[in-house]
């Protein structure tokens, strides 16, 4: 009999246990559609070394690419270091 008084306890302190990691899943955080974008640019200055050399372009620049009422929309996220950009999860 004490066995299954011991069982029950473990069953009651697992659902305790699982409560307390299904609680968070139940909340999940605000979303945005769309896609993480990473642009190199050209300036607008026609004597720097990005208008000589496709490969010294400026950035990597991050945008949040998404469509509102049929049009393709981009919110400048920031550059690599910014927090922005590292709450995306950016994968390299």
């Amino acid at each position: 009999m004490e066995k299954v008084s011991r069982w029950r306890q473990r069953i009651s302190q697992l659902r305790r246990i699982r409560g307390l990691l299904e609680n968070p899943l139940r909340k999940p955080k605000a979303m945005r559609v769309g896609s993480v974008v990473r642009q190199y640019m050209f300036c607008g200055k026609p004597s720097c070394v990005c208008h000589r050399d496709a490969q010294k372009k400026h950035g990597p620049y991050y945008y949040l690419s998404s469509k509102e009422e049929g049009k393709s929309r981009y919110k400048y996220l920031g550059r690599a270091t910014s927090p922005e950009v590292e709450r995306a999860q950016i994968p390299s």
